[in-house]
């Protein structure tokens, strides 16, 4: 998993098109 500062949502869905 990618946890970056800034994508705590994207990391979440693992999913470019599933962020909110």
């Amino acid at each position: 998993m990618t946890n970056r500062p800034g994508i705590g949502k994207e990391a979440r869905f693992d999913k470019p098109a599933a962020t909110r």
